[in-house]
């Protein structure tokens, strides 16, 4: 996952990167990446205070996990703001903004009908 305004990269190369929830692993496959169970939710702030109010671009790629139906969806909410609900993965371009501290807190939730339709997030 890149921070574009701050070049700030999580690249989950040895361990889940300072990202929390139930659900929420590190995975070697692949060079390293996060996994993130259905129905969980992983979540992490990043904190530039000189960016408050400042818009952000944050990219990322999402792989599926097993077959997911039409109704499965990965939503991506930015400081509680949902900014990505939809069932497409593969690389995903988002923008937001930073709030009035200069946080932001990206919660990740692949939200599927069966337990072994998770998620990976790599960059």
């Amino acid at each position: 996952m890149v921070i574009e305004k701050k070049s700030a990269v999580d690249s989950f190369s040895s361990n889940v990167s300072g990202w929390s929830g139930t659900g929420v692993t590190y995975d070697s496959g692949g060079g390293g990446r996060l996994r993130i169970n259905s129905r969980d939710t992983a979540s992490k702030t990043f904190s530039y205070p000189a960016y408050a109010n400042k818009p952000v671009i944050v990219t990322l790629t999402a792989t599926k996990i097993d077959t997911w139906e039409s109704s499965d969806v990965f939503n991506v909410l930015f400081n509680g703001t949902q900014v990505y609900n939809s069932n497409t993965t593969g690389n995903i371009t988002l923008q937001g903004t930073f709030n009035a501290s200069g946080a932001l807190t990206i919660a990740l939730m692949p939200n599927s009908n069966a337990n072994a339709e998770d998620i990976y997030i790599d960059n």
